[in-house]
């Protein structure tokens, strides 16, 4: 029998209200901002940086960049005038958007926390009289914090040329407008050049800034610090070299992106298994691909940072869970999924349908089994109900997006159903050196190389279908088809088209038949857009408050 929910009204009291608000660029002075007199303030200070990384690099943060994308249909009634200006590509209304400037502000509080650290540890440890009280263990520690810093403030300064700058143009060596480098504290802008630097210069600073900080990061052996599980949560040399080998990527500098890309892939292995071979002596398997996302456990994570029932969690995105009482006619709890984003069946079929393999993976892809739902996973007992899509006969439910449905290790009382749909913020997952790997012998013409990558990391998500890419032309393809399948909803499709020179277009990639058929529920407006990668769209617009502030800012729309 057909179950319906009580009221709207209990659905929409149990809806998060996302309210963007804007960050400056530039903070505050620190007039009462005191030196380090103990390490404690070291630490406490270093933990004030880790927390503006983990709402930075925050899945929900990051998917802001899929927005504009050809990934998702946004639902009419879940969007309130937040996301339609990007689906639309409106100019206008996204030159002075909120969530711009947030996701602009939450790197830019990075760099500034990460530069004040490096000034006031720096200072500490040049203190005379306060070094006599610090033993040999706490200097190095004051070291690595401040290679952490480091690496923390090149990582903001990359993420920020993705959406603020062009594709890295090879025909001027990377002569373009980057972004304002933000090298040391100064927060007023007193001494920092307030032009642009060129692609070039902010990427090669980046660079030698990671170098510098490997050098003072923990090995993965020797690292001694925080862990959950087996797995770090503060920094270790591997991550500086994941991040150079992302700005490499970026520079078109494959060979080099290859080379740094070895340092670590193998200390991380891929998974061998779909779920805990025991699942209730050892749900926590760290070999099984479902633990990446459900218990945060799985050997391909490098670090992610700490969190507990009460501290340090991240929201999941693209569900939009939320547990019920009640909410059945007959009395019976339900689980509601209403996502603002639902996947399109372009994305669907990109792990179902033979577009890289002479066969159909049909659902044996394990992305495709752990990371959607249809409303038969039943995490908590209970019947989800997907809100904004018509199940049809033959077809059954339409699917959501269930990657980030939350760890239940993070729930604060499951056995009172609060549940808290959330996760740790993972800063690196192992597949995405892979991805880096086979898309630099992709574009330095090593077919065979790209492909033999490709497969092996295909065959850890329970595939072992022969790719059927044979020319250049084909193995690119198929690296970026491979890389939005396991990149889902990190927010890397603009950048991953902008950098592999594809164009975005929508036409021909439809809406879940599923969306179509609920009434009013499928946003029209730009369901056959189509712009180059070349558009000046494709990046974003600078917040208006920086260039306003900033009278020596180049805008990318030339909105100044």
């Amino acid at each position: 029998m057909k179950q319906h929910i009580k009221t709207l009204g209990l659905l929409l009291v149990s809806l998060l209200a996302l309210a963007a608000c804007k960050v400056e660029y530039i903070p505050e002075g620190n007039d009462q901002q005191a030196p380090f007199e103990t390490m404690q303030d070291v630490k406490w200070m270093r933990e004030a940086m880790f927390e503006t990384l983990r709402g930075a690099e925050s899945p929900s943060n990051l998917f802001k960049g899929d927005y504009q994308a050809d990934l998702y249909n946004l639902v009419n009634k879940r969007d309130n005038g937040a996301y339609g200006k990007f689906y639309d590509w409106d100019e206008h209304l996204m030159a002075d958007d909120d969530q711009i400037a947030t996701y602009y502000g939450s790197y830019a509080s990075l760099i500034k926390d990460a530069n004040y650290f490096v000034m006031r540890a720096e200072e500490f440890l040049a203190n005379e009289e306060l070094a006599k009280s610090l033993s040999k263990d706490d200097r190095v520690a004051v070291q690595t914090y401040i290679a952490e810093a480091r690496t923390l403030r090149a990582l903001a300064h990359y993420r920020l040329m993705l959406r603020f700058s062009k594709r890295y143009n090879d025909a001027n060596d990377g002569g373009d407008l980057g972004i304002v480098m933000m090298k040391h504290y100064d927060p007023l802008f007193k001494d920092t050049p307030k032009a642009r630097s060129t692609q070039k210069e902010v990427y090669t600073w980046c660079l030698n800034e990671l170098e510098a900080a490997a050098k003072d990061l923990p090995t993965r052996n020797a690292y001694n610090d925080k862990r959950m599980g087996d797995i770090p949560c503060y920094l270790i040399d591997d991550y500086a070299y994941a991040v150079s080998a992302r700005i490499l990527l970026e520079m078109h500098r494959y060979n080099d992106a290859i080379e740094m890309v070895e340092k670590f892939i193998d200390g991380y292995p891929l998974a061998k298994r779909a779920v805990a071979d025991d699942p209730k002596n050892n749900p926590r398997d760290p070999q099984a691909f479902e633990n990446i996302w459900k218990y945060e456990t799985s050997t391909e994570i490098m670090i992610r940072t700490y969190a507990n029932k009460k501290v340090g969690r991240v929201r999941g995105i693209l569900n939009g869970m939320r547990y019920i009482p009640e909410a059945l006619t007959d009395g019976s709890d339900a689980e509601i999924a209403v996502s603002v984003w639902l996947p399109t069946q372009y994305l669907l079929d990109l792990y179902t349908k033979a577009i890289d393999t002479k066969i159909a993976p049909d659902q044996k892809d394990y992305r495709f089994q752990y990371w959607f739902d249809n409303g038969t996973k039943r995490a908590h007992g209970v019947p989800v109900i997907i809100l904004d899509m018509t199940p049809l006969e033959g077809l059954g439910n339409g699917y959501y997006v269930y990657k980030f449905s939350g760890n239940p290790d993070l729930d604060q009382n499951p056995d009172k159903h609060l549940y808290s749909y959330a996760h740790t913020t993972h800063l690196f997952d192992i597949a995405e050196a892979w991805l880096i790997k086979a898309e630099a012998q992709a574009w330095s013409g090593d077919v065979a190389g790209a492909k033999a990558t490709l497969q092996e990391l295909r065959r850890s998500r329970g595939l072992g279908d022969e790719l059927k890419a044979n020319s250049e032309a084909e193995i690119k393809e198929a690296v970026l088809n491979e890389r939005t399948r396991e990149m889902v909803g990190m927010g890397t499709r603009m950048d991953d088209l902008k950098r592999c020179k594809v164009d975005l277009d929508r036409r021909g990639k439809e809406p879940q038949p599923q969306l179509v058929a609920k009434d009013g529920a499928l946003h029209e407006n730009g369901l056959d857009l189509n712009r180059k990668y070349t558009d000046k769209m494709f990046i974003w617009e600078f917040p208006l408050q920086d260039r306003f502030a900033n009278k020596e800012l180049v805008s990318n729309w030339g909105s100044n």
